[in-house]
């Protein structure tokens, strides 16, 4: 029998709960608001990551390719010159079917306006996103939850980076949640559709095809496949073959710079980042490839063995997290995308080390990668790596501090697979 005191207890833990999380939104809004709002809209003159789907789309709408260089797509769309472009961005990285879903966008006449407007239409399906997870995973939203929303939302530097980039997550988070709440509810063509247009937006959502096949959800993999033929021959109609041969020929091979980068968190970024300056491109590359092989056959392991709803959110986060570590290049932002497997952690993960492990590796993906890359290389030496001014790390930096985040997220892949998920309890699933 309960204590008839149990009842007041729990009253006045959910009291201190709303009131310290509304202390942190408040604290939240107040030091990180102006700079969260302020994100959505660049400064005058600057052009950030969105910048690439705006020319692109409005070089389609003038009738010019989709895919010239970025320099002189701004000097025939916007009248300005940036050097830079030629260093640093010399095209649009992103595959022809993104510039399809930015196409509307190229109506905007002024970048900085656009920016904005993708930054409006995409930010609220982050917000259902989360919803959507939430309640899948059985946690009962309360009005005081979107205080814990607010506080750590308006902190995130990935949600931050997002919107200040104008990057794709906003469009492909809401599809990967959209994939995994179908494939859980028995909507299979669904799911699939979900799923092939994630990765025809941004080519490494592929990953998640791992899972498909070894849960043998044979519906749902050929649903993927059609949506992914079907939003690419959208994309050949409208913005022609030639986007698809340029894109083939002269922006695929352009990326490898991106590989070193000290902000590339996945595994292949970490062997390449370390080896390469070393001369042992070679080993760089086998080593890279046994990763992703390792990565996808333990995601893969989890997948076939699947029997219960716990079991396939179990290998379903596997494959959201093998998905990052596996890409040939993934940068902080991607970090929402980690939606669901954070999601299915917090919910399933017993008490004890594992549940103590993850709360302390959670806070690690809110934080600025400059936090460690700084101290690990000086923050001038930083700054000449991002511009490509400078290519090689460092062996001690390069396994110390610029892979942080990389270890984070094997601790997260651990977590997975090395734990026995526990039934869902009240205390934690809400």
């Amino acid at each position: 029998m309960s204590s008839p005191s149990g009842g007041a207890d729990i009253l006045v833990s959910r009291r201190l709960k709303v009131v310290l999380w509304a202390a942190a939104a408040a604290t939240a809004v107040v030091v990180n608001g102006p700079q969260f709002v302020g994100l959505a809209r660049p400064p005058a003159g600057g052009y950030l990551d969105f910048v690439q789907e705006w020319l692109s789309a409005r070089n389609v709408l003038a009738g010019d390719p989709a895919y010239l260089p970025q320099r002189e797509s701004l000097r025939r769309r916007a009248g300005d010159d940036v050097p830079a472009f030629d260093r640093e961005m010399r095209w649009n990285a992103h595959p022809p079917v993104a510039v399809l879903v930015a196409l509307p966008f190229g109506l905007i006449t002024d970048y900085r306006d656009a920016h904005l407007a993708w930054t409006l239409a995409t930010f609220p399906l982050f917000v259902l996103s989360v919803l959507v997870v939430a309640r899948e995973l059985g946690v009962r939203p309360e009005w005081w939850h979107v205080l814990p929303f607010v506080a750590l939302t308006v902190t995130s530097f990935p949600v931050m980076t997002q919107i200040g980039q104008g990057q794709l997550n906003f469009v492909l988070l809401p599809l990967l949640v959209a994939g995994w709440a179908a494939d859980r509810r028995g909507y299979p063509v669904t799911a699939g559709f979900a799923f092939g247009l994630a990765t025809a937006v941004k080519l490494f959502p592929g990953f998640v095809f791992v899972y498909l096949l070894f849960a043998r959800r044979w519906r749902t993999l050929v649903a993927g496949a059609v949506a992914c033929v079907l939003a690419n021959g959208l994309a050949v109609a409208v913005l022609g073959a030639d986007a698809f041969t340029t894109y083939a020929r002269e922006v695929v091979p352009s990326l490898g710079v991106f590989r070193t980068s000290w902000r590339n968190v996945s595994l292949p970024g970490f062997w390449q980042r370390l080896l390469n300056p070393q001369g042992m491109e070679t080993l760089a590359v086998v080593l890279a490839l046994a990763s992703q092989l390792a990565i996808a056959g333990v995601a893969a392991r989890l997948a076939w063995r699947a029997k219960t709803e716990a079991d396939h959110d179990r290998a379903f986060a596997a494959a959201m997290i093998g998905m990052l570590l596996a890409s040939p290049v993934a940068w902080p932002h991607y970090f929402l995308l980690l939606l669901v497997p954070a999601g299915v952690l917090w919910v399933y993960l017993p008490p004890g080390s594992s549940r103590w492990l993850f709360l302390a590796l959670l806070p690690l993906f809110w934080i600025p990668d400059t936090t460690f890359a700084v101290r690990a290389l000086g923050r001038e030496r930083a700054a000449d790596i991002v511009r490509f001014e400078a290519n090689s790390p460092g062996v001690a930096a390069s396994l110390t501090g610029l892979a942080v985040f990389t270890y984070a997220l094997l601790g997260l892949f651990a977590l997975v697979v090395r734990t026995k998920f526990a039934e869902r309890s009240s205390e934690y699933g809400g």
